[in-house]
């Protein structure tokens, strides 16, 4: 046996500088070196390559300190990929600088390592995560042995990536009130105009699945429990159309129930997670009793469920991006393939303009 003395004698010493707001971790090392690098390219999409970060998981880092301080920390210029499409805003560099104060003042600078990104991926996608997609982004990225990055933030994120041109495509489904439709404004909306085409994609039903220890008939009975406290769900990620669309029943359920909406009292509200697939697992490990998810989804869990909606997933096409032959075959498979890779997949709906573009 070796003397521990002697073992000591070779540990590495690290220490970790942490932030924390009110409780909530908000900046460690490697949001650091994130913000660091936003700064200096201009774009959550290469700063997050260079720092070997998901995308996804970057703008989780970015928007969990905005969420928990209530200020931004960057923001976001049409322009991007070489552009200055993001940069820290002042509120967010002077975050940055203190954290290095901090650094310095209790282990010194800490080098880091940054990756090429010379070359950016063959194809990038982000938006709202959907099955079906996934499909078509394996069967394009194996046809054509292309390097396809994708990234579940949510609809919103998925418009703001095509606003700052960091994505190629951007698949969304955000219902508008006044029209009662899925999608349609949504370029007039956010200043889209000779930007970005909106392509349609097909549609798809949306459950409230929970855990077969329940029993429930109808969909307000478990949004009612939800407001009470009774069940626990598993959320989906603010800024995602599912996350929206949830936070409007809530609304409207206790309005007519007659009931105060107190969020800090719904178990589980706080718990999000970026994909349907992580919703339904979470009900089935017993992690959570209820969330929204996917019919095909809930099936393949054994989870019981009831039919929310069928809502329209359509996709945003940058303009900018219109020339890349792996756009042309995402919309060429979009219109010839996609019946035959739906296949097995349960609860989606193919249109006959899918495909094509929305007026």
């Amino acid at each position: 046996m070796r003397d521990i003395e002697s073992i000591i004698s070779e540990i590495t010493k690290k220490v970790e500088v942490l932030l924390e707001y009110r409780g909530i971790k908000i900046m460690d090392s490697q949001t650091a070196i994130l913000l660091k690098l936003v700064d200096k390219h201009g774009s959550i999409l290469k700063a997050s390559i260079s720092a070997g970060i998901p995308y996804s998981k970057a703008w989780e880092m970015i928007t969990r300190i905005e969420n928990t301080l209530g200020v931004r920390i960057v923001e976001k210029k049409r322009g991007g990929m070489g552009r200055g499409g993001t940069r820290l805003t002042d509120a967010g560099r002077r975050l940055l600088e203190y954290y290095e104060e901090l650094q310095r003042g209790n282990i010194g600078t800490t080098p880091f390592i940054e990756r090429n990104v010379d070359s950016l991926p063959d194809l990038i996608v982000m938006g709202s995560h959907d099955l079906l997609l996934e499909r078509i982004l394996y069967y394009i990225s194996s046809k054509y042995q292309a390097n396809i990055q994708k990234a579940w933030i949510g609809s919103c994120g998925g418009i703001l990536a095509i606003i700052t041109n960091e994505s190629d495509i951007a698949g969304i489904h955000l219902f508008n009130q006044e029209t009662m439709t899925y999608n349609k404004g949504i370029i007039e909306k956010y200043g889209l105009s000779g930007s970005a085409i909106l392509i349609r994609g097909y549609d798809r039903e949306l459950v409230f699945a929970y855990n077969p220890y329940y029993s429930y008939n109808e969909l307000e009975d478990i949004i009612t429990d939800i407001i009470d406290g009774k069940i626990k769900i598993v959320n989906r990620n603010r800024g995602s159309g599912t996350r929206i669309l949830f936070d409007k029943m809530l609304r409207e359920t206790a309005k007519r129930k007659g009931k105060l909406l107190l969020y800090d009292r719904i178990k589980g509200y706080s718990i999000e997670v970026q994909t349907h697939q992580e919703v339904a697992e979470y009900i089935a490990s017993g992690r959570a009793d209820a969330g929204l998810t996917l019919t095909h989804l809930a099936e393949a869990y054994g989870l019981r469920y009831i039919v929310v909606t069928r809502e329209q997933y359509d996709f945003l096409v940058n303009n900018n991006s219109s020339g890349k032959k792996l756009v042309r075959a995402f919309i060429n498979t979009l219109r010839e393939e996609t019946a035959k890779i739906t296949i097995g997949l349960k609860g989606y709906h193919i249109p006959e303009n899918i495909g094509k573009p929305i007026e």
